[in-house]
């Protein structure tokens, strides 16, 4: 999916549409906007762009930088726009805002709300029920077109980088250039009046000023974003508002009839090639849309501006093929088609795509766009009927388009959410109160339960890590974000002074999820729980061990032996409990591959703590399965040990089960759970009844709840508080 960089975002969905009319004048000094003969270079930078997002989709490993053709469109659509109001502007003096805003209702939203609504249709159909409800949040999110910033949120959440996509994540960008039409009339309106009373020379200069000003300062915040958190920035419209204004600047320079001269040559050729090679080297590290951005950026407003060249070894013929122009042309509905079709697919054929497969699907949204584009998008755009030549009559149709979607999607996604909202408070009641084979009593008591990895409730995958009840006793957890440096810690169990011992859970978001078995365990021990965690950060002493996207990676050593230190120089803590997602960390070779990590940095972690007089509780990390469990039980269908896999997965042993091999101090203990999971033969995803994960590696706060009764019988906690 999203693919990937920074976990989470889904890349190379850009937008393939602006002003359809792409005409720009052919006299000298004229405005590179006027009407007065067509651009094949401009359809055909269209059908490159399209066809490298939908490379990119559908084989992502060879196109890694297929995502590109956002960029391209982004400065294209810069480009057209601006050109219109400037001839506006030069011809009336003004921006008519309703009649602008309607003719782009006219031009856009028609085939958008078509896709939109088979989307809904499409995923209350095909789609598991675990993805329902994101799926139809984004559908109405991009009705509004504000799914960008939804998807900036989710971008920051770190239990929501292994969502599945939506059929319409694809919105993303078409809500940021619906954002940029809002904004960019009202933006030269403000100029237009800034510059009230002077020349039409002096207009324009005002006007090119304010769409520098825009450039300057969105182009500053997409590097400062993106080297703070890029899998954010990628959907930013403050991030993403330069590439419009890159090709909006390009619309203010004159051009004339043709450009000639080898110089002109070399440059278009080039900025060709560029775009050929950032669409094969790029990937979701590069940095767009900060600095690696400027390559498609400016290759694209190379192209625009210089448009044909006078030479025989110009690509005027290859540009003008018929099948670019073809693909340019539809390239709009293409684009909104082909990924809800991605999406569905290895649904509705219930397995992965093949190639040919891929092929069979590529033919479909070619059919579907040029169907989309003879009755949808072309009749409405070219209508003469004198309602859709109102734009009082357009924009109030776009408005009851938009609640459609709306009064579809939201209603259903409620529903979804207060079903799952149920299931999450059914398993924390049973979760509190649980019987004898429940969750992970069920591995402990064997023979007694022999439904154990039959699902009790079809229902129970709807709980995940935004609805399901972690209610901490007298206070809460916290996690530090990757790569912070400060040390941000929170407490919970028995009330402040109370307690017999005091505990820290340190690590990362692996010993997080051990937070709700010790906090059902506090009362009766007598415990209170001080959290020391980071996302993706280890608790372990060797510098070279870190998280395979290295980013943070200095933040994470700083912070991670400060939390050491600081564990160890506390008197007040009795005992540390700690895990990690082990196998995820290591040292890293020339090539960006892991290594394998001994173990050793997590035994000096722990032998510190240990001189420090603590007690010390290292948990094994549990079996990491690489699909999201509560997607794959929903879709196989049944509710028999679903999702089953064979015991090679647990292998040999990670680096935790090495470090605790090192330790040979009565103070520390090793808590093995992987035998919850893997019996000799199978490793299972349904224990106790119930999934065992909220996504591909982390337990449910209710199945880690049922771990309760092994902590109670741990000598480290037990002994001083007197439960025996």
């Amino acid at each position: 999916m999203m693919s990937r960089g920074p976990a989470h975002r889904i890349i190379g969905q850009g937008t393939p549409r602006s002003e359809m009319t792409v005409a720009v004048p052919r006299g000298e000094g004229a405005a590179a906007g006027a009407l007065t003969g067509l651009r094949p270079e401009i359809q055909a930078l269209r059908a490159l762009a399209v066809v490298l997002v939908l490379l990119n989709h559908l084989w992502p490993e060879r196109i890694n930088g297929g995502f590109i053709g956002v960029d391209v469109f982004f400065v294209i659509s810069g480009y057209l726009i601006t050109a219109h109001l400037s001839r506006e502007i030069d011809r009336t003096g003004t921006i008519r805002l309703a009649a602008f805003w309607a003719r782009r209702a006219k031009r856009l939203l028609p085939a958008a709300i078509v896709v939109l609504l088979f989307s809904a249709v499409a995923t209350l159909i095909w789609l598991p029920v675990t993805s329902r409800e994101t799926a139809l949040d984004h559908i109405g999110s991009a009705g509004a077109y504000v799914l960008n910033w939804q998807l900036v949120e989710s971008s920051l959440d770190y239990f929501a980088q292994g969502a599945a996509a939506s059929p319409v994540t694809h919105y993303w960008s078409l809500s940021v250039e619906e954002q940029f039409y809002l904004f960019w009339p009202l933006l030269l309106s403000a100029g237009i009046l800034a510059a009230a009373g002077r020349t039409d020379r002096v207009r324009r200069l005002v006007l090119v000023a304010f769409v520098a000003v825009v450039l300057v300062g969105s182009l500053v915040w997409a590097v400062r974003a993106t080297g703070e958190n890029a899998a954010s920035a990628y959907f930013e419209t403050t991030a993403r508002a330069w590439e419009f204004a890159a090709g909006g600047l390009v619309a203010f320079l004159p051009v004339v009839a043709r450009e000639r001269g080898i110089a002109a040559l070399v440059l278009v050729w080039s900025s060709w090639a560029a775009l050929a090679l950032a669409a094969v080297s790029f990937n979701s590290t590069s940095g767009v849309p900060g600095v690696a951005a400027l390559v498609p950026v400016a290759a694209t407003a190379v192209l625009l501006r210089i448009g044909d060249v006078d030479h025989p070894w110009a690509p005027t013929r290859i540009v003008s093929l018929a099948p670019l122009q073809y693909l340019g042309g539809i390239s709009y509905s293409l684009y909104l088609w082909h990924w809800p079709w991605i999406v569905a697919a290895p649904f509705v054929l219930d397995r992965e795509l093949t190639g040919r497969d891929k092929l069979v699907l590529l033919g479909l949204v070619l059919v579907l766009s040029h169907l989309t584009k003879r009755f949808v998008e072309d009749p409405i755009r070219g209508s003469t009927k004198s309602f859709l030549l109102r734009p009082r009559w357009v924009l109030s149709g776009a408005a009851v388009a938009v609640v459609l979607v709306l009064g579809i999607t939201v209603p259903a996604s409620a529903q979804l959410g207060t079903l799952a909202e149920s299931v999450a408070k059914g398993l924390f009641e049973q979760s509190s109160h649980p019987g004898r084979c429940f969750g992970a009593l069920a591995a402990r008591a064997d023979e007694e339960c022999p439904r154990s990895h039959v699902l009790a409730d079809p229902n129970a995958v709807l709980m995940n890590q935004g609805n399901q009840i972690n209610d901490l006793s007298n206070g809460s957890t916290c996690q530090q974000v990757r790569g912070a440096t400060a040390l941000l810690s929170c407490s919970f169990g028995v009330p402040h002074g109370t307690e017999n011992l005091n505990v820290a859970l340190v690590g990362d978001s692996h010993a997080g999820v051990w937070a709700t078995p010790l906090d059902a365990v506090s009362a009766r021990l007598g415990l209170r729980i001080t959290t020391y965690l980071q996302s993706a950060c280890p608790a372990t002493l060797d510098p070279a061990v870190v998280y395979l996207d290295p980013s943070h990676s200095v933040g994470c050593l700083a912070w991670r032996e400060a939390a050491i230190a600081a564990v160890a120089a506390d008197p007040s803590i009795d005992v540390v409990v700690t895990s990690s997602n082990d196998r995820s960390y290591g040292p890293i070779d020339d090539q960006g591959r892991h290594l394998a990590d001994s173990g050793i940095g997590y035994s000096e972690a722990w032998s510190r703590w240990l001189a420090a007089g603590k007690k010390v509780i290292a948990i094994n990390n549990v079996p990491e399965r690489g699909v999201m469990i509560p997607d794959c039980i929903a879709r196989s269908g049944t509710p028999f040990d679903p999702c089953a896999v064979s015991a090679d997965l647990v292998g040999v042993p990670g680096p935790i089960m090495k470090a605790a091999g090192m330790m040979h101090s009565g103070d520390f203990t090793f808590l093995d759970v992987q035998p919850v999971f893997c019996d000799a033969v199978t490793c299972h995803a349904v224990i106790g009844g119930i999934p065992a994960y909220m996504d591909s590696d982390h337990l449910s706060a209710a199945f880690a709840r049922s771990f309760a009764p092994e902590f109670l019988t741990l000598p480290a906690l037990s002994s001083a508080s007197g439960v025996r």
